[in-house]
């Protein structure tokens, strides 16, 4: 478990730490007033779980479309829209936008083959 504070945010000090976290890695950046998120956070291997809940995005960044993780948690944001480089991060099982001002979802969602389960309380 990694929870990172993103003003002493090191991007080759995350590199490093996050391939030692190993596949059952998680990485927590909740609550840190994000508007954006850097791209290390889903360029990195060895994260199989990113929580990047209770922020300020706005949008889902387009370097998602890299994630290898299992579970992403963009719960508690303010996405209004999904972006179709999500459809890239093919190894998600697990996607929580609840709590978001989504309106729709792309058809292109049906790509994600091994996606289970799909949060979208409100």
């Amino acid at each position: 478990f990694l929870k990172i504070n993103v003003s002493t945010f090191d991007c080759s000090f995350f590199r490093a730490i996050a391939e030692k976290l190993g596949s059952e890695g998680k990485l927590s950046v909740s609550h840190q007033q994000l508007q954006s998120v850097p791209d290390q956070f889903f360029l990195a291997g060895g994260i199989r779980e990113i929580d990047l809940s209770h922020n300020n995005l706005r949008k889902i960044p387009d370097s998602v479309r890299y994630a290898k993780c299992d579970i992403l948690s963009l719960a508690h944001n303010q996405v209004h829209t999904m972006t179709h480089y999500l459809c890239g991060a093919r190894s998600l099982f697990q996607l929580d936008l609840s709590f978001n001002q989504l309106r729709s979802l792309p058809p292109s969602l049906e790509l994600l083959q091994q996606m289970q389960v799909l949060l979208l309380n409100h």
